[in-house]
């Protein structure tokens, strides 16, 4: 578990041996939005930055897209 703060107060994200998923700290496409109830800009960005840290080979789960697509294409 990671704590991931700045899109909202109190989220985390949850890292497996493989993948991670970040809750509300990511969105695709949009990074994620800081225009919540307990929002912290600068948090969020020290949360983005260390999603950078993490190894490369991590599978990212973000929580929302919002351009309709089902899954994302291996193509």
């Amino acid at each position: 578990m990671l704590y991931t703060p700045g899109h909202t107060a109190n989220p985390i994200s949850l890292i497996f041996l493989d993948r991670i998923f970040t809750g509300d700290a990511l969105f695709l496409d949009d990074g994620a939005q800081d225009n919540l109830p307990g929002r912290d800009p600068g948090a969020h960005g020290e949360t983005l930055r260390r999603f950078w840290e993490l190894p490369e080979d991590l599978v990212v789960y973000a929580a929302h897209e919002y351009r309709n697509r089902m899954r994302l294409s291996d193509e």
